[in-house]
């Protein structure tokens, strides 16, 4: 799965092979950079990604997990967890809205 911020600076990945979330910074030329610090750990098997309508936190529906990470989004693209992430999340979650 994949999800871009509102503003269209960032691309996450999700990869479920390697429990992790790879960030890019989108280039004016339309190339992809990796931003600082990528790929980001989450919980077992990450699924499906949302960011907010803000561009200020990125959530991920951890399916093996049965988990949601939630993240806030640095300047640079790079990913914090928020405190207490992972949150338990029901059976085996496979994708999360967010809205305003």
């Amino acid at each position: 799965m994949i999800a871009f911020d509102p503003k269209g600076q960032f691309l996450y990945v999700s990869n479920g092979n390697n429990n992790t979330v790879s960030g890019y910074k989108l280039r004016s030329d339309g190339t992809l950079a990796r931003v600082p610090n990528s790929p980001f750990a989450t919980g077992s098997v990450p699924f499906g990604l949302a960011v907010d309508t803000t561009g200020q936190f990125l959530y991920v529906a951890n399916y093996a997990a049965k988990s949601l990470s939630g993240y806030s989004i640095n300047s640079d693209g790079s990913l914090a967890p928020l405190p207490g992430s992972p949150y338990p999340a029901g059976t085996l979650p496979r994708a999360v809205l967010v809205t305003p």
